[in-house]
């Protein structure tokens, strides 16, 4: 972790979104929250995102995260603490995880 800085927050990058469903809007701004090192659940998203019961929702925004440099989706696992999935190679996704914790 000492080889990354926490990203200072700050005003919200200028992504486009607005060609997002509000859904999908408020699920990757929940998924933008999760520091590095930390990881979350696709239900804690979920639930960040305003629908407790949208975890499968989530992991399709994970999916079509047009972002995925900036919005780290490789952060959010399953609820039972397994990887998940992870739309650009899962071996990507365990080797950010494991740099980042």
């Amino acid at each position: 972790m000492e080889a990354y800085a926490k990203r200072q927050k700050g005003p919200p990058l200028p992504l486009i979104l607005s060609s997002l469903t509000p859904f999908t809007q408020k699920g990757l701004k929940a998924i933008d929250s999760i520091e590095i090192g930390d990881i979350a659940s696709y239900g804690e998203i979920a639930s960040r995102a305003g629908c407790a019961k949208g975890a499968r929702a989530i992991g399709n925004v994970c999916n079509k995260n047009p972002y995925p440099l900036v919005i780290p989706c490789h952060r959010v696992i399953q609820g039972d603490g397994s990887i998940g999935g992870f739309a650009y190679n899962l071996r990507i996704k365990k080797i950010l995880l494991a740099h980042e914790s």
